[in-house]
């Protein structure tokens, strides 16, 4: 998602942040997620650029580390405004590895 907004290749590890999500099923907190990362970037000025992902066995709940860099748009090759992850064809399974499909509003 964040490959939408600016060139992932020219950000250094900056500080780590420690994120936690739960939602009504699997689809909601993928969305949900996904929105709590785009807060974050938008509210606090970080741009998170690695994640260490776990949730629980219901699917329900999220927590993650995230390695993340404060923004400096002057260095950023800022490419395009994403503003939320949608249920839009939203497809997600996770049998023995996550496969998610999201469409996002930019």
């Amino acid at each position: 998602m964040f490959s939408i907004i600016t060139d992932l290749d020219t950000v250094e590890r900056y500080d780590s942040l420690e994120l936690s999500v739960t939602s009504v099923g699997t689809a909601a907190l993928v969305v949900d997620w996904l929105n709590q990362l785009l807060y974050v970037y938008e509210a606090d000025e970080f741009l998170p650029i690695e994640h260490r992902v776990s949730t629980d066995e219901a699917g329900k709940s999220l927590f993650a580390t995230c390695a993340d860099k404060r923004l400096d748009p002057k260095k950023r090759d800022m490419r395009t405004a994403v503003k939320a992850a949608t249920y839009h064809d939203l497809e997600v399974s996770h049998a023995r590895q996550w496969r998610i499909q999201v469409v996002l509003d930019v």
